[in-house]
């Protein structure tokens, strides 16, 4: 087992709990996205050597997610407007890399419908499962317990859909949680899941036992998350290759509607009857972690090129 591949894989995990920071991006700049995805596509044919290489990435990803995750609902929980709005910085310096992948090529039609499609598909989603009237819809626990086939149906979409698009370089796995309103969800669970883990470390059957209603929501979205990445990896291989520049303003499509789907969180968050140094304030603080969260990615990105 590489033990750099332990520490890359670490901070992926980081990034996948982060809201507007792409997992795929931060491999793409420590080397590793073409490898992983090479080992997933080749898993059949390779087996021995594609475990041998993602499972030191994969166990470092699942540490940084549970060394992340409680810090990161906290600050979604108690400071909505500048967290998101660090997390939309974190989007936007994204958007440079898929710009660079589309710059050069002759525009068509074809082109641009696909990257429309894409953002109005993503507010339709957005729209349909999150009440955008509400400042924490996209981070409330929208399913404490799988209780019937629409809650298993919904998490298991959500790995699906969060998995599978998140291995396009700039797209956040968390966003997309948000997104269907998926994101309190699944990491509340998986944070009750550590918990629970830990408590079994101390001996403390009692509180394990607690936390074990967790569990089929972590499985369940980590089944759907497995089929979308083995679904997916393939095609998006195939699309990457073949069909590049479509296959880009899809994805810019993408962002730009779960920007706007984010970007209500923080309109929601300004209470306009404050006085007016307090809501000056507020939006100076959005302003100075938006552009903190772009610098951030731009950064990784730099590294990448």
């Amino acid at each position: 087992m590489k033990l750099i591949n332990l520490f890359k894989g670490f901070f992926i995990g980081l990034a996948l709990v982060v809201p507007g920071l792409s997992g795929s991006l931060l491999a793409i700049a420590m080397g590793i996205y073409d490898k992983i995805l090479e080992a997933v596509t080749s898993l059949r044919k390779e087996k021995r050597r594609s475990i041998l290489y993602l499972t030191p990435i994969g166990i470092g990803a699942v540490i940084g997610i549970l060394a992340s995750v409680r810090l990161i609902l906290w600050l979604v929980e108690q400071f909505p407007g500048q967290a998101f709005s660090f997390f939309i910085g974190l989007a936007l310096g994204a958007a440079p890399i898929v710009i660079n992948k589309i710059r050069g090529q002759k525009i068509k039609i074809s082109y641009l419908i696909c990257s429309v499609v894409c953002f109005f598909a993503i507010l339709f989603v957005s729209f349909t499962f999150t009440d955008m009237s509400d400042v924490q819809a996209t981070s409330s626990v929208a399913i404490e317990q799988i209780n019937s086939f629409e809650d298993f149906f919904m998490v298991f979409f959500a790995g699906i859909f969060s998995f599978s698009l998140m291995i396009i370089p700039g797209i956040s796995g968390s966003v997309m949680l948000m997104s269907i309103n998926q994101y309190g969800t699944v990491y509340s669970a998986v944070s009750r899941a550590a918990d629970g883990l830990m408590r079994l470390v101390l001996l403390d059957f009692a509180g394990f036992t607690e936390s074990l209603d967790a569990l089929p929501i972590v499985l369940t979205f980590a089944i759907g998350g497995i089929i979308g990445i083995g679904f997916i990896a393939k095609i998006l291989q195939h699309l990457l290759t073949r069909y590049q520049t479509i296959t880009y303003y899809g994805v810019s499509g993408l962002i730009a509607g779960t920007i706007v789907t984010i970007s209500l969180n923080i309109f929601n968050a300004i209470d306009l009857q404050a006085p007016p140094t307090q809501l000056i304030s507020f939006i100076l603080i959005c302003l100075s972690l938006l552009i903190g969260g772009y610098v951030i990615t731009r950064f990784i990105n730099t590294k990448e090129s």
